[in-house]
């Protein structure tokens, strides 16, 4: 007997493919909300619930941005509980993201293709987790796939309504997310670049469309508390939280999901996060700005190499929704291992579609080439996981080992806090004073 993937090409040919998988991704994740909803909402989900909560006629909080919370709000209206309220709101975000995704491929591949794109995002267990779950995540990528199609529809000749309502739907993702704003002058510019008659016209329309509901937050900000603050008053804290002279090199982010008292969070970090956050919205601000300007301008190589850092983490699948099976549901270890080879499963196969892709159409790698690239980035971002493990292991010399780490200059992921050398001294992972010139001269 021969196994045939004939039968699936016809399926996902098939003008029903799509209705039919949107049903039963809509379906698997009304399972899951009827498994979960009465558990309460947790993390960062927690935080957009309570902010939702305080918004009233005079104001809202600033230390989220609003656009999620605003969201969440209306929903909140619902004659139901509030968080199963913030849960059945992420729904039609996945619908509208389906859509929009489907839209997108089958203008650029086929509907083959589409279906077949839509069909990985039903089963991804990070998808399907954020799907009913209240992150900026799911939101944020709708918005830019809808960016996406407006673009494309902009430069077209016309075009002057889809240009509008980009500059719109761009401005509502960076009240979403704000690091979005660096999108605004790039798809300004890539409309310039290639649109026909009165380019520049079109463009600055959709910079200007952007900026709409920006300045009517920043106004509302303004009115409420007389202080000017960027969307919200975290950005700063954000960014000081992953540069200072504490941030480890690697797991940068480390900071931002561990408070005082947990594992490798020094004492000195939190005394300097407690005191920022004591201050008023603007003084905070220019406290976490200038305490982070301040070490990335004295230490610019530092920066780039956590930086560098930083762009790895985009390569690795998402193990958000089996961290949470694990902590915050207690499933059995072989359920949590199965939501995970899922989420690999599905991020693996996305990624050699990508890579295959520009092997067939792209004709500048050989054949066999795409599948050892998958591999290396694989090695490349899990190699922090193993190596100090390793190489500990071969290296029993403390002095050597602290050596070693000083000279390598980064803190890997899999460092503990617990290893020591003689005397008792740990050896902390946060190596910014030690990342200097003079640690580049030890010697064995």
């Amino acid at each position: 007997m021969t196994w045939s993937i004939e039968p699936l090409r016809r399926g996902l040919n098939s003008r029903k493919a799509f209705p039919l998988l949107l049903g039963f991704g809509l379906s698997v994740r009304l399972l899951l909300l009827a498994c979960t909803w009465r558990d309460p909402l947790f993390d960062d989900a927690a935080a957009y619930y309570t902010q939702a909560l305080k918004i009233t006629d005079s104001g809202t909080s600033l230390y989220l941005p609003p656009g999620l919370p605003a969201y969440l709000r209306l929903w909140m209206y619902l004659p139901v509980d509030g968080q199963v309220a913030c849960r059945l709101s992420m729904l039609p975000v996945y619908l509208i993201f389906s859509l929009a995704l489907f839209a997108y491929v089958r203008g650029r591949s086929g509907i083959q293709a589409a279906n077949l794109a839509v069909l990985f995002f039903v089963f991804s267990p990070a998808f399907v987790f954020q799907s009913q779950f209240p992150l900026t995540q799911l939101p944020t990528a709708t918005l830019c796939l809808m960016a996406l199609l407006l673009l494309e529809k902009s430069v077209k000749p016309g075009g002057w309504t889809a240009a509008v309502t980009l500059g719109l739907v761009l401005g509502a993702a960076v009240l979403l997310r704000p690091s979005i704003l660096i999108l605004v002058p790039l798809l300004a510019a890539l409309v310039w670049v290639r649109a026909g008659a009165r380019r520049a016209t079109k463009a600055l329309l959709v910079a200007f469309a952007a900026s709409v509901p920006l300045l009517a937050w920043e106004h509302h900000v303004w009115r409420r508390s007389g202080e000017a603050v960027f969307i919200n008053s975290a950005n700063s804290m954000n960014l000081f939280v992953g540069n200072n002279q504490y941030t480890p090199l690697y797991r940068t982010w480390w900071f931002g999901s561990h408070s005082r008292g947990s594992r490798d969070v020094p004492a000195e970090f939190s005394s300097l996060l407690e005191y920022g956050r004591s201050l008023g919205p603007a003084d905070q601000e220019r406290f976490f700005f200038s305490q982070a300007l301040s070490h990335i301008a004295s230490h610019p190589w530092l920066f780039a190499f956590r930086t560098f850092n930083r762009m790895r983490c985009f390569l690795a699948f998402d193990s958000f929704s089996g961290a949470q099976a694990m902590k915050h549901y207690r499933l059995p270890p072989w359920s949590v291992a199965l939501v995970l080879g899922l989420d690999a499963l599905c991020y693996c196969s996305i990624m050699l579609a990508a890579l295959g892709y520009i092997v067939i159409f792209g004709n500048w790698m050989p054949a066999l080439g795409w599948l050892w690239s998958l591999g290396c980035v694989a090695l490349f971002y899990a190699a922090p996981y193993y190596t100090p493990r390793t190489i500990s292991r071969l290296c029993r010399w403390p002095r050597f080992r602290h050596r070693c780490w000083c000279h390598a200059g980064y803190p890997v992921a899999g460092w503990r806090s617990n290893h020591r050398v003689k005397g008792g001294k740990r050896l902390e992972p946060y190596f910014a004073e030690r990342f200097s010139s003079s640690s580049w001269n030890v010697s064995g």
